[in-house]
């Protein structure tokens, strides 16, 4: 299986050159973050994203959204159209960690009936950083018959990775996670290199188009067209930074999900057609725990200031 490195830099420096009377720091971990990437395709014209034309709401289209009380929009940059579609960044009202939760996401396209897409969402801790993709095909093929799609959605899996120091300072507790560990009086400044796989990818392989019936055939292929022009991204280099307490142990990880979905195109309630898709989404975190080599002198979000020099660290490995 193909692996992604991630590289860490840790701003530690000399730590021996640290002078005591460095000012005392302390720091705030940001409210955790969901960032979603929401496409919306007509089955008749299926190439062309029509998010952001519905997001601006004229003549009578629109793209709403509905949060739980968990969640709100980002004050600066909430709502960013990147092309045709539109990019919603979503923070925890009080900061805190996040539990699991739903959006929805409707797709109003002129005189279709609206259509909802549900985005549920992993419990993700205070500082982390989410990304998911929402797409919502609306419309039906111009026919007589009364078309639909029945989407079936499998048991989940999720893989978690975590950073993998080279120095030794490291240790896996019993429930396997990887823990770096501060030994000193230091804050400790991070960046984790990351790649970002999101979306629906289609299995074209598991496309099942041979109704005899010319009609069905056009009406599938528009459904199955409509899904791949909203296929899936994935981003490298996005970056992850983070700060750490002195005397902690300090991890950095990323949870990433896949789902496969099923997806049964109707005529008349009758099956004419089905093909797979594979929903991905992924979020990175960090946590920190007391150092117990510090003999009670942890304190999250204190240490002392140190300007340091790189130290170059080792990464985090993410199986694809």
């Amino acid at each position: 299986m193909m692996k992604k490195l991630l590289s860490f830099v840790a701003m530690a420096g000399l730590l021996v050159a640290c002078q005591p009377e460095s000012l005392e720091t302390a720091f705030e971990v940001g409210a955790p973050e969901l960032k979603v990437t929401v496409h919306v395709h007509d089955v008749n014209s299926p190439a062309q994203d029509i998010a952001s034309t519905l997001y601006a709401g004229e003549d009578g289209n629109s793209l709403t959204y509905v949060l739980p009380e968990t969640l709100k929009l980002k004050e600066k940059d909430g709502v960013v159209v990147n092309g045709n579609a539109v990019v919603f960044s979503f923070v925890g009202q009080n900061g805190k960690a996040l539990s699991n939760g739903s959006i929805i996401f409707t797709a109003k396209y002129k005189d279709a009936d609206p259509k909802s897409e549900a985005l549920n969402f992993d419990k993700l801790l205070a500082g982390g950083v989410a990304n998911y993709e929402v797409s919502i095909v609306v419309g039906k093929p111009v026919s007589e018959v009364t078309f639909d799609v029945k989407d079936v959605v499998g048991t989940p899996t999720t893989s978690v990775s975590y950073f993998n120091p080279t120095d030794g300072h490291a240790l896996t507790d019993h429930n396997g996670k990887s823990w770096a560990k501060n030994l000193t009086e230091y804050l400790l400044s991070g960046t984790v290199v990351y790649t970002s796989k999101v979306g629906k990818f289609v299995d074209e392989s598991s496309i099942k188009n041979d109704s005899p019936v010319s009609a069905y055939r056009t009406a599938v292929e528009g459904y199955v067209k409509a899904y791949k022009a909203s296929q899936g991204s994935v981003t490298n280099d996005l970056k992850f930074e983070f700060t750490v307490s002195a005397w902690s142990y300090y991890t950095v990880y990323q949870t990433a999900t896949k789902a496969e979905h099923t997806v049964t195109v109707l005529a008349d309630e009758k099956e004419i057609g089905s093909f797979k898709y594979t929903d991905y989404a992924n979020q990175v975190e960090y946590a920190e725990i007391a150092n117990p080599e510090g003999h009670g002198h942890y304190v999250h979000g204190h240490g002392h200031s140190h300007g340091g020099h790189d130290n170059a660290g080792g990464g985090l490995v993410f199986p694809e």
